[in-house]
C-alpha cells in the first residue's frame, strides 16, 4: 500500500508542480502572442470578407451591364427594321430578340440569386470563423491560464 500511495502522490505532486510553475510562466510568454494573431487574423477575415463581396458585386453589376447593353442593341435593331418594314430582316431580328430578352431576364435573376448566396456563404463563414478562433483563442487563454 504504502509504495503505491507514495508513486501516486508524487505523480500528483509532480502535476501540481507542472499547473502552478509551468502554465502560468508558458501563459505569460505566449499571450502576447496569441492575442495580436487574433487581432490579425480577424482583421483579415473581415477584409478578406469585404473584398470578396466587393468583387461579386462588382461583377454582377457588369454582367448585368453587358446582359442590359446587348437586349438593348438587338431590341434597338428590331425596331429599325421594323420601321424600314423589311419582312425577312424583321423575322430574322425577332426571334432573337426575343430569346435575349428572356435570356436577359433569366441571368440578370440567376446573377441575382448567385450573388446574394454568395454573398450570405461568404458572410456565415466569415462569423463562423470569428467565432471559432474567438473561441479558440479563449480556449488557449484558460488553460495557459
Amino acid at each position: 500500500i504504502f509504495p503505491s500511495y507514495t508513486l501516486s502522490s508524487s505523480f500528483l505532486q509532480y502535476f501540481n508542480n507542472l499547473y502552478t510553475h509551468f502554465l502560468p510562466s508558458f501563459y505569460n510568454i505566449f499571450t502576447p502572442f496569441l492575442h495580436p494573431f487574433y487581432t490579425l487574423s480577424t482583421h483579415f477575415l473581415h477584409s478578406f470578407e469585404i473584398i470578396l463581396t466587393t468583387l461579386l458585386h462588382s461583377s454582377y453589376i457588369i454582367a448585368t451591364f453587358f446582359l442590359q447593353f446587348f437586349y438593348t442593341f438587338l431590341h434597338s435593331s428590331h425596331i429599325l427594321l421594323t420601321t424600314f418594314q423589311q419582312p425577312f430582316l424583321h423575322t430574322c431580328y425577332t426571334l432573337p430578340t426575343t430569346f435575349t430578352s428572356f435570356l436577359h431576364r433569366f441571368d440578370t435573376l440567376f446573377l441575382h440569386i448567385l450573388y446574394t448566396f454568395a454573398t450570405i456563404f461568404l458572410h456565415s463563414s466569415y462569423i463562423y470563423l470569428i467565432h471559432f478562433l474567438h473561441l479558440s483563442y479563449n480556449l488557449l487563454t484558460t488553460l495557459l491560464h
